[in-house]
């Protein structure tokens, strides 16, 4: 186990393990010897896509300054402008005078650009609710949010409290989504606000997202204290768990019809030191009107750089990924496709 702190170790031992995959359905289905037909031929209503921690600052910032501001968003810009929205974690504060976070050291810092990258790259939506946004304090946390808003991008959630600030809404058509973020690492959450708030939302008829920071960091597999909240989210009205902290991917579960995803690993980071590392999952959700479509985009980072991993690659990651996974989930995730009704 290593220690905390998003350990940056390793930083001449990345390999070039990954290139771009088969289109297909606007590049949300990633293996193209195993597809799976969808129930449904109509065109959703709305299209988004899920990613894990975002940290675009410390050797990311380094790699930017070197090789231009798009740099870590190269390998899959095209990717992302096939979806209304992208919604990841942004694993810190972006300040109006922020100077770059030394090497090793884990308070995280974002220079102003930062904001108009994401935009630029479909980030429409962000997390707050995590470990490092306050790593600047209150005033931190306010620039961060006055900076992104700046961008048309809402950032939701607060580290420290579930409150009005913890959602945002997307709206598909007729379809409502509800995205409720918060975080479960720096202090227990208040599991009872969390248990009204996605009361609250399910009685407006929507679609409850909860995107959650918890677990324990490098492990591969959820703890049980994960196990429990999710399932008392999901017993309260969430239609969709989605963590992330562990910087690794973790297992999916199938909880009464309702999928969890523990973790979705790293999107960019500069952790090299690992190869679970520098993997991580994408899910793409395609909106329906009666039903969700999950694809599994998984992703592979070289020096902080994400792609979608070739075929044969991304076949062999995600029979691993089924095997850790509910039972009722293996043959799915190895194809690629969760289909919820």
């Amino acid at each position: 186990m290593f220690a905390h702190a998003e350990h940056v170790g390793g930083l001449l031992d990345a390999q070039s393990v990954g290139e771009n995959s088969v289109k297909w359905r606007k590049n949300a289905f990633p293996i193209s010897a195993t597809r799976v037909v969808p129930s449904v031929v109509e065109t959703p209503v709305g299209r988004m896509l899920a990613v894990g921690d975002i940290m675009l600052g410390r050797y990311v910032e380094t790699l930017m300054r070197r090789s231009g501001d798009a740099y870590p968003f190269e390998g899959v810009a095209d990717y992302l402008q096939g979806f209304d929205n992208v919604f990841g974690n942004l694993e810190g504060p972006i300040l109006d005078d922020a100077a770059q976070t030394p090497n090793f050291s884990t308070v995280f810092a974002f220079k102003p650009f930062v904001a108009s990258l994401l935009k630029n790259n479909n980030v429409t939506m962000v997390s707050l609710a995590n470990n490092h946004t306050f790593d600047f304090g209150e005033e931190g946390y306010l620039q961060t949010k006055r900076i992104l808003r700046r961008q048309t991008i809402t950032p939701i959630g607060n580290p420290r409290s579930v409150d009005e600030g913890s959602l945002g809404t997307l709206q598909y058509g007729n379809r409502s989504v509800r995205v409720i973020a918060v975080q479960d690492v720096s202090s227990r959450i208040n599991q009872d606000d969390l248990l009204s708030a996605i009361m609250a939302q399910d009685q407006n008829d929507a679609y409850i997202m909860v995107a959650i920071h918890w677990g324990d960091e490098y492990e591969q597999v959820a703890n049980q204290h994960q196990v429990s909240l999710a399932h008392a989210m999901v017993d309260a009205g969430a239609d969709v768990v989605i963590g992330h902290h562990p910087h690794v991917v973790q297992n999916i579960e199938e909880y009464h019809g309702q999928l969890i995803f523990y973790s979705l690993g790293n999107f960019i980071f500069d952790q090299y030191f690992s190869a679970e590392t520098q993997e991580g999952l994408a899910v793409a959700i395609d909106f329906f009107d009666e039903e969700e479509h999950f694809s599994l985009v998984p992703m592979i980072s070289t020096l902080s750089q994400p792609r979608k991993m070739d075929d044969v690659r991304a076949k062999e990651w995600l029979k691993s990924l089924a095997e850790t996974s509910s039972e009722t989930l293996r043959t799915k995730i190895e194809h690629g496709l969760i289909v919820i009704r």
